[in-house]
């Protein structure tokens, strides 16, 4: 009977694996940011980040909580530094894949790409 609960314990944790996959419709636009968090997991993951533009363009960034004061920085400046993971400016259409750290929290930025409104459809998976 012990042995049986040990098994069932690590089938469990070894099955655990938080599966990401969420769509939104972000809108941007008017000087407005709009943030989405992918929350951390004991395991490094992989992310892919998809978003594509109803209308208008955008730019998107992807970046570690920890560092969002410093990416944030180099990204109002124009100057996209190391602690942005991946980025695409002014599109339509993009995807980007990005590697997060075990227990990281990454943050997905959206912003209007011309100044202009946006509705962008944006999907998070792993």
């Amino acid at each position: 009977m012990k042995k049986a609960c040990v098994f069932l314990l690590l089938v469990l944790a070894v099955g655990c694996r938080t599966k990401l996959n969420e769509e939104m419709v972000v809108n941007v636009g008017g000087g407005e940011s709009q943030y989405r968090m992918v929350d951390p997991i004991a395991k490094e993951q992989k992310v892919n980040v998809s978003a594509k533009a109803i209308g208008g363009t955008f730019s998107i960034y992807v970046f570690l909580e920890k560092d969002k004061e410093e990416a944030q920085k180099g990204i109002d400046l124009n100057k996209i530094g190391d602690k942005v993971l991946a980025n695409k400016q002014k599109t339509a259409d993009a995807e980007l894949q990005v590697t997060i750290p075990a227990n990281q929290k990454a943050t997905v930025l959206l912003t209007s790409g011309d100044g202009k409104k946006a509705e962008v459809k944006l999907k998070i998976s792993n």
